[in-house]
């Protein structure tokens, strides 16, 4: 273990408390806030839906061929998404994670701001359907902001939208992010 992450690990324990047993109240009068991360606004929650890997979110017509299923998803960010705007899933062929406040610091790593250098964006050739959708609360248990990530593209999407996080999709490391969200989902 480095010198930096014994340091980190150690200082979570002091600033956010370290025990053995899970205790939600607790995580939910903690209030995080990085104003270098995504959402920049304060939270007290965030939780990791997970579309069933069986779902199906298409459906095949004899006129139209396949289309998206709008009862279980709908368009945000370039592609499809099974959580409202509302922060509700649309469909039940999900999973529901909370995260604990170590797994929240480590999100908030992740989604750190990736100023834009310009206004191209590198095309990924790809139309995602985005499967893994965290959710942030507010302490009234309200969603008050979304990140939704297609690991198969590598593409994410925001809501609200944010210009500082424009650059994302090129700057940020999917497979960082995505082993942590493998680890959440365990």
């Amino acid at each position: 273990m480095t010198t930096t992450l014994f340091g980190f690990i150690v200082l979570a324990c002091t600033v956010i408390g370290c025990t053995d047993s899970y205790s939600h109240s607790a995580l939910t009068q903690q209030t995080w806030v990085d104003t270098t991360a995504f959402p920049k606004k304060p939270f007290s929650k965030v939780v990791l839906f997970v579309l069933d890997s069986t779902a199906r979110t298409t459906i095949s017509t004899a006129s139209e061929g396949t289309i998206q299923d709008t009862t279980k998803v709908e368009y945000r960010g370039g592609g499809y998404t099974f959580v409202s705007k509302a922060g509700i899933p649309k469909t039940s062929e999900h999973k529901t994670y909370t995260l604990d406040s170590l797994q929240v610091q480590a999100l908030v790593t992740q989604l750190k701001q990736r100023p834009c250098k310009s206004d191209l964006v590198a095309d990924k050739n790809c139309s995602p359907t985005y499967q893994h959708v965290y959710v942030f609360y507010n302490q009234q248990q309200q969603p008050i902001a979304q990140v939704h990530v297609c690991f198969s593209c590598e593409k994410a999407a925001f809501l609200p939208d944010v210009e500082y996080m424009c650059d994302f999709d090129n700057k940020a490391d999917f497979t960082a992010f995505k082993a942590l969200t493998n680890h959440i989902s365990r």
